[in-house]
């Protein structure tokens, strides 16, 4: 029964854009057309109409994600330019904003999927981002090897901070303060002279 408002018809972004939602939220297995119809309060039809499978649903979500969660953040730290200082605590300051406006997915449950469409996509998404470390570090005068393996570790910092703040958000910085000269030591680590 309807309340004889009429419904507003759904695009294919609008079905993708509720599945990303999903995939950040609850995980992959939450990226399905018939809970994603309720949610939006369609029909599977709908869903169907613009994802043959949920397949293909799922992997229009994790591009997606790739675009909204890595490209779009190496493109706004990219179009300011800057020294490549300057690039990383900007890269740090945009995730940390996209953050504090909700932002924040749960990439621990993602890298963890068995799923082998998610898995591939995950290692996509590593290596996209390590790779943009690691062109960062070459900027900062570092040679290609010693490049990566910072590349490599300001990374696995990345993930542990991920993971720490959803199981134990205690133990990161509580003020902005705080948390301002954490990213200023971290930085400072990164880009310090190789011994």
């Amino acid at each position: 029964m309807t309340d004889g408002t009429p419904r507003r018809r759904l695009s294919r972004q609008d079905w993708i854009a509720a599945a990303v939602h999903a995939l950040v939220i609850s995980g992959p297995d939450a990226v399905a057309i018939e809970p994603l119809a309720a949610t939006l309060g369609a029909t599977k039809g709908s869903g169907y109409h613009h994802f043959r499978s949920r397949g293909e649903l799922l992997d229009a979500a994790l591009q997606e994600y790739l675009d909204e969660h890595t490209r779009a953040i190496v493109d706004e730290v990219e179009d300011a330019g800057g020294t490549a200082r300057e690039r990383y605590e900007r890269l740090f300051t945009t995730i940390e904003e996209r953050h504090s406006r909700g932002v924040r997915s749960n990439e621990l449950q993602l890298l963890a999927s068995t799923e082998p469409s998610v898995r591939a996509m995950m290692t996509k998404i590593s290596t996209e981002r390590i790779g943009y470390l690691q062109v960062l570090m070459r900027q900062a005068g570092f040679d290609d090897a010693e490049a990566h393996r910072r590349a490599t570790i300001a990374y696995f910092a990345y993930l542990g901070q991920q993971a720490l703040a959803g199981a134990l958000p205690s133990l990161l910085p509580q003020t902005r303060t705080a948390a301002a000269a954490l990213k200023t030591s971290i930085i400072d680590v990164m880009l310090s002279p190789a011994p």
